[in-house]
């Protein structure tokens, strides 16, 4: 086949005409790398996930590599568990050179183009000449995807060009012949394995025919039949070359090493196998079962050095690769013909276009009409060039493998586009009109430039707009490629319009800066190509770190996001998302159209941002930002004893509302909170919460401001103060209310006197009991109306204490009067004082009458006052009060 090439397919020329080809080559990388950098600087919105992510990770290499070290080097080749490292690795050499930017980071497919391309004409010229090899450069660098893909920071591009590079390796290697490229072969095998995992799907199937269909087995073989022959100098010099090139690379790194799945055995399999790899290319027959030996040894130890410290990533490789234990419950269904015919229809439309995908059919029926007129068609196949069965087996197969895997992406089929452009270019040549397939060649070359300036620029765009149309076979396709991954700069889905970022970040910053705050948080409940959080992520990495981004939508904690929300400075949201999480959207949606007590009290919308498709984009602002000098450990422990006793229709008063952020952070759930910051409207909404609660928590932080002040003294009034626990600064109480307000006058009179007796120094002069029949949980509502004969100078406290039926503690209350605002010693004599308590019933309480008991004690001495409740009664150390009903 080769030699139907024409002249052109061999022979040697001048200088010139050696040199033509790589000028062709460097002209065209440098062509897109040209047209690359002008299309970037067009472009400022960077739609999709992945690509935002991938930008940063690139950061994450860049810092670990910056300053160059050993121990980088490691931390590098480790620090992913989920993606080989080469790829964001490659971008850091651009960054020390001209600084971190996306469009600098993207412009490493510079790079990969001239590997690309070059491989291709290699490739290209092994199998027909120069003509085939220029002719398939020229139509890979008009391949739609290719150009495409890259002008994205996606790992396909540079995945195509090291399997192009890989396979070109292995065909020049002549059935792996040839120990030098048999050798640069097996450094490409590995270096291709740390681009990506899907890696294999391209080139196993090649590179496994390839060593079929050569002399490799049968090499091998006769080495076996021979008797191994080992050299021990060479055994000897691999051993310690092994051993000290595996020590050098673990031995600094221990640290890193014991935290991976291997650990301690990553050393010996590391030794071993650079130790193999060292003996076999120091064994230099001219041998193909030991060139494929040593290629292949090389490959396994360039690619050990993430796949050993990574080797958990077989399970991910089996569970998103075919869903093996795939918790998401991903099925390949293999009754529906679209999973046939996926990469058929992405291919067509987005990875070659209609015009150049109609070229490929034209390109391999002029294949078959060579072999017919040729004669012997199966048996010429079988005897071709092993080039021949590489050029078609790598998208035969890939197709295969990715059409029987549950991973659906387009750009997936990126790496075979290579293998496409030199089927057109190698079928039009053979074609048995040679005439015919010229002009089909030039048709190609002239559409090629021509669909490249209408999908890659939008002052060219308006034919691809105007020749769209439907096909049951193709969907949605048009004479033009068109697909996710062929964006113009600067319109549709890149519109600039939807680029709020950086003035979404300059609002936070200038905010951070007024409340001189070292970071802000930002949750973003958007998720649309253009806005969601990792669009954020690159600007925050390198220009304004004092802002940290969350990606809310995804609700990986489920449930409602709503008590979540609070812990963030800053929410931007978009009713619009694509593929929404539905508690997300259901929150969404009630934000902006009902949006909760809380949220209306904790957030202002401080701006909004129309975007091209008619969607709002909506940033709020936390009102009541977290205090700093709030130790949030201590707002930890409060969660901590509130998440274990409250229940259904429960209070929690936040008193200073910049409290809410630290709790939300803890997860607080099961309770409705309620911010009361101003003071001249407190009262009323206290009442309100009083009334439609039963159970009433508050949160006292260590402002002591005037509104804190005025909560606990109305609490302590008008509710029955039932706990305090103290978390370093921060006091929690609880209250119990009534559907009533608390009586102002006594409805049970009492006339007992504590202290000396009838005429002594305090008097309790009434009690009100308002509720008797209560469940446990429920807190006792119990008031004291009490009046001093005599000055008090002791600071007493009040107990009140539950007995059941056999006299037996059960629940109890003590505290200073009017929940320690009131202490004896400040009461005037005479003077009224109205004291509440509460008393929080067991959980676990059983059902039966209680006697309720009061007196008051020294806190010094712990000595109880004497009381008596009548004239002619006998001193007791405490009063019954009344007796409550607990029912199940």
């Amino acid at each position: 086949m080769a030699n139907a090439m024409g002249p052109n397919s061999g022979g040697r020329g001048g200088l010139l005409a050696r040199l033509a080809p790589w000028v062709l080559i460097l002209g065209l990388a440098a062509l897109h790398a040209i047209n690359n950098w002008i299309w970037l600087t067009k472009n400022v919105v960077i739609p999709g996930w992945d690509r935002p992510a991938h930008l940063g990770r690139s950061l994450a290499y860049y810092a670990t590599l910056t300053p160059p070290s050993w121990q980088g080097m490691f931390q590098a080749s480790v620090q992913d568990p989920i993606r080989p490292p080469l790829f964001f690795a490659s971008v850091t050499p651009l960054y020390w050179a001209f600084g971190t930017s996306s469009d600098v980071a993207i412009m490493v497919n510079a790079g990969y183009w001239l590997i690309l391309i070059a491989s291709v004409y290699g490739l290209g010229a092994y199998l027909g000449g120069r003509r085939l090899g220029v002719w398939g450069a020229v139509l890979a660098a008009l391949v739609p995807l290719l150009y495409g893909m890259s002008r994205s920071f996606y790992i396909e591009f540079s995945l195509a060009a090291l399997v192009t590079l890989t396979l070109y390796l292995l065909v020049a290697s002549d059935g792996l012949r040839q120990r030098g490229y048999a050798l640069a072969f097996g450094v490409a095998l590995g270096l291709g394995m740390l681009t990506k995992r899907t890696y294999l799907v391209f080139v196993v199937v090649p590179v496994v025919v390839v060593i079929l269909r050569s002399e490799v087995l049968r090499s091998l073989w006769n080495r076996l039949r021979g008797g191994l022959r080992i050299s021990v100098p060479d055994l000897l010099v691999a051993m310690g070359g092994g051993l000290a090139l595996a020590a050098l690379w673990y031995f600094p790194n221990r640290s890193v090493v014991e935290d991976l799945t291997l650990g301690l055995w990553l050393f010996p399999a590391w030794a071993v196998l650079i130790a193999t790899t060292i003996y076999l290319v120091l064994r230099r027959p001219k041998d193909p079962g030991v060139n494929c030996l040593s290629a292949l040894s090389l490959g396994a130890t360039i690619a050990s050095l993430w796949y050993l410290p990574r080797v958990e990533v077989v399970r991910r490789l089996l569970l998103y690769g075919y869903g093996v234990g795939d918790p998401r419950g991903r099925e390949l269904d293999l009754t529906s013909i679209y999973t046939y015919t996926y990469y058929l229809r992405h291919t067509t439309n987005e990875g070659l276009g209609l015009v150049f995908a109609l070229l490929l059919v034209v390109a391999v029926a002029g294949i078959v009409a060579y072999l017919v007129k040729k004669g012997r068609v199966w048996r010429t196949i079988w005897e071709a060039d092993n080039g021949w069965w590489v050029l078609f087996l790598w998208p035969i197969a890939a197709y295969l493998l990715l059409t029987f895997s549950i991973y659906k992406e387009a750009r997936a089929f990126t790496p075979v586009l290579p293998a496409l452009a030199l089927i057109v270019a190698a079928g039009l040549l053979l074609m048995p009109w040679q005439w015919l397939g010229r002009a089909l060649l030039a048709l190609a070359v002239i559409w090629g430039l021509v669909q490249f300036a209408v999908i890659s620029y939008s002052e060219f765009s308006t034919p691809a707009e105007n020749t769209r149309f439907w096909s049951d076979l193709l969907g949605e396709t048009g004479l033009f490629a068109r697909g996710v991954h062929l964006e113009l700069p600067d319109a549709g889905e890149t519109d600039p319009g939807y680029y709020i970022q950086p003035e979404v970040l300059a609002r936070i910053d200038a905010r951070r800066r007024l409340m001189e705050r070292d970071s802000v948080r930002l949750g973003v409940l958007a998720h649309t190509p253009q806005i969601n959080a990792g669009s954020f992520l690159y600007s925050i990495l390198t220009r304004l770190q004092g802002v940290e981004v969350a990606d809310l939508a995804p609700n990986h904690e489920g449930g409602d996001p709503l008590p979540r929300l609070y812990g963030y400075e800053y929410l931007l949201l978009t009713r619009d998302n694509q593929d929404p999480n539905a508690e997300v959207q259901a929150a969404i949606e009630r934000i902006l159209d009902d949006p909760p007590r809380l949220f209306q009290d904790a957030f202002v919308l401080e701006t909004t941002y129309s975007l091209p498709d008619g969607d709002t984009a909506y940033l709020y602002c936390l009102h009541y930002w977290p205090d700093p000098a709030l130790p949030e450990a201590y707002v930890a422990e409060a969660s901590e004893a509130l998440s274990g006793i409250l229940r259904s229709g429960d209070a929690l008063i936040l008193s200073p509302p910049e409290l809410l952020p630290a709790l939300s952070r803890e997860g607080i759930e099961g309770v409705e909170i309620y911010l009361l910051p101003d003071q001249g409207t407190v009262g009323a909404e206290l009442a309100d919460i009083t009334r439609e609660h039963r159970r009433v928590f508050v949160l006292f932080g260590q402002a002591g401001g005037a509104s804190e002040g005025f909560i606990e003294a109305w609490m302590n009034q008008h509710a029955y103060r039932a706990d305090d626990r103290w978390f370093g600064g921060l006091q929690l109480a609880l209250y119990g209310t009534t559907a009533l307000p608390p009586a102002e006058q006594a409805t049970q009179m009492s006339g007992a006197w504590f202290g000396d007796g009838i005429g002594g120094r305090i008097e309790l002069t009434g009690i009100d009991l308002a509720v008797r029949q209560l469940s446990p949980g429920d807190v006792v509502p119990l008031s004291l109306f009490w009046r001093a004969n005599q000055p008090v100078e002791q600071d007493l406290k009040v107990f009140v204490h539950l007995l059941n039926a056999e006299g037996q503690l059960v629940a109890q209350r003590d505290s200073q009067p009017v929940g320690g605002m009131r202490p004896t010693s400040t009461w005037e004599v005479g003077e009224p004082i109205v004291d509440r308590y509460g008393v929080l019933l067991p959980g676990n309480l059983s059902p039966g009458e209680y006697q309720l008991i009061a007196g008051l004690y020294d806190p010094v001495s712990g000595e109880r006052l004497l009381v008596r409740g009548s004239a002619d009664a006998a001193p007791d150390d405490h009063l019954t009060v009344g007796t409550i009903s607990v029912s199940p």
